[in-house]
């Protein structure tokens, strides 16, 4: 076990002050609403749990980026996130971009 540590290239410090975001891992939706959304995952957080999304929606090049709490949670199979803070701004993107979906996808008109 030695040998692996004398082959780092540098000093490892404790990280409490470094985030990182898993550019390539982008979770499967199953549904988006304008006050929330649906996020398979088989090991979905817990209930009550904030987190930031960066909302990428198709033929827009900026992220809506949205504060979440999980507030349902599907064990093995994903949770349901609410959004807390968005601005008005981006709530009205994703408004206008949702009334375009529901024509496409009459699966889920309802819910909107």
């Amino acid at each position: 076990m030695r040998e692996n540590y004398d082959r780092r290239c540098g000093p490892r410090v404790a990280a409490h002050e470094a985030v990182v975001e898993l550019l390539d891992f982008r979770p499967r939706l199953r549904d988006l609403s304008e006050g929330g959304v649906f996020i398979e995952d088989p090991r979905p957080l817990p209930a009550g749990r904030m987190l930031r999304l960066l909302i990428r929606l198709d033929g827009h090049s900026r992220a809506i980026p949205v504060w979440g709490m999980v507030r349902r949670v599907e064990k093995e199979k994903g949770m349901g996130i609410e959004f807390i803070e968005i601005s008005a701004a981006d709530r009205a993107t994703l408004r206008d971009f949702l009334r375009q979906q529901t024509g496409k996808d009459r699966g889920i008109e309802d819910d909107l």
